[in-house]
């Protein structure tokens, strides 16, 4: 008997389905390790403050020690009032979970400030919409590395926000 094939692709349909598809993605970076490259205007829809995926932050952290997080914003004042527990954290791991703030200025270029995570090559997730929380995700390794590429080059532009030590925690 065949076994079935997981799908490599999908939708993301609304909050709960956003929020589900990044625990998944905490858990397998627990698990696997990976590079993580995720951007977001405030981060505020995210699921970083939840006592699981802290726990999940630091597996990652702890069993993996040569991953690093690249983590880049518009603005991160909002985040430390959404997610205490992950800004109480992240000041242990500061030289590998990177936090950095990209420029009102810098905001029209390559998709602005667009919802993206990306865990590794293995798995990419997206917002289109995201005031509905409508997206996407995938695991082929060509969009991750294009949704990569998309963060790598708001990185390229934005500055070092300092962590949760710039947030006055």
């Amino acid at each position: 008997m065949d076994e079935p094939v997981a799908p490599q692709s999908g939708r993301i349909d609304g909050p709960e389905a956003w929020q589900e598809a990044l625990m998944g993605l905490w858990a397998e970076a627990a698990a696997h390790g990976g590079d993580l490259w995720l951007q977001d205007a405030d981060f505020l829809g995210w699921s970083l403050g939840l006592e699981a995926s802290v726990l999940h932050w630091n597996q990652w952290a702890v069993a993996h020690r040569r991953c690093e997080a690249h983590l880049v914003a518009q603005d991160w004042r909002h985040a430390r009032l959404a997610h205490p527990r992950w800004c109480r954290w992240q000041p242990t791991w500061t030289h590998r979970v990177h936090m950095r703030v990209l420029p009102d200025d810098e905001m029209g270029a390559v998709d602005g400030c667009r919802t993206i995570a990306v865990l590794g090559q293995r798995l990419a997730l997206w917002l289109d919409d995201v005031e509905k929380c409508r997206g996407g995700w995938s695991r082929s390794a060509q969009i991750a590395r294009a949704m990569t590429q998309k963060v790598d080059a708001n990185l390229q532009r934005s500055s070092d926000s300092g962590g949760a030590s710039m947030l006055g925690l």
